[in-house]
């Protein structure tokens, strides 16, 4: 039965392709391209049926110091510790990718901003509780925006990015809600 262990050896090939376009190589969580395409299909899912929806996204404070002073190993054990600590954190109807750099996101299906806001906070608390051995302490800084039907991809991702930098610009180590004026 050649054929059948053909077409079973070729399926194995062609899952094993999809993980590679779709997954972060160092990661190991979805890449740009893989979590960007998720936000498109969910966000419209949300838009058809009036669901909550929900975007975090965080990235590592001071990373560049972390490079700079223990390497580029050590930063990309961070970034690795930080994808399996997330992953354990978040629920499993999220998804999770990485943004680029140390910048991830986190896209949270039939969730209110009360309720991100909640999982922003356990994924900024469990990254600043985890030991990173050699790295030391590691902080992130969160911004969380809820979807609007007037929202895009693109905007409600804008908007979490904004609440991110004001994080980043009141001190660090925290989270902050997008606010619509």
């Amino acid at each position: 039965n050649g054929i059948n262990s053909y077409q079973s050896k070729l399926e194995i090939k062609n899952r094993t392709l999809l993980k590679l376009v779709n997954v972060d190589h160092l990661t190991k969580i979805h890449n740009r391209k893989s979590i960007e395409t998720i936000l498109i299909k969910e966000l419209k899912r949300a838009k058809r049926y009036n669901h909550e929806f929900s975007v975090i996204i965080f990235d590592i404070d001071n990373f560049k110091n972390i490079n700079d002073t223990y390497g580029h190993n050590i930063g990309d054990k961070v970034l690795k510790n930080i994808a399996k600590v997330v992953t354990s954190t978040i629920r499993e109807s999220d998804y999770f990718g990485r943004w680029g750099g140390e910048e991830f996101i986190v896209i949270s299906t039939e969730t209110s901003l009360n309720k991100a806001l909640l999982v922003a906070e356990k994924i900024r608390n469990s990254i600043y509780s985890y030991d990173f051995e050699e790295a030391e302490k590691v902080s992130c800084s969160v911004g969380v925006a809820e979807y609007t039907s007037v929202d895009t991809h693109q905007t409600i991702v804008h908007n979490a990015d904004t609440a991110l930098y004001q994080a980043k610009n009141s001190g660090k180590i925290k989270v902050i809600v997008y606010k619509n004026n």
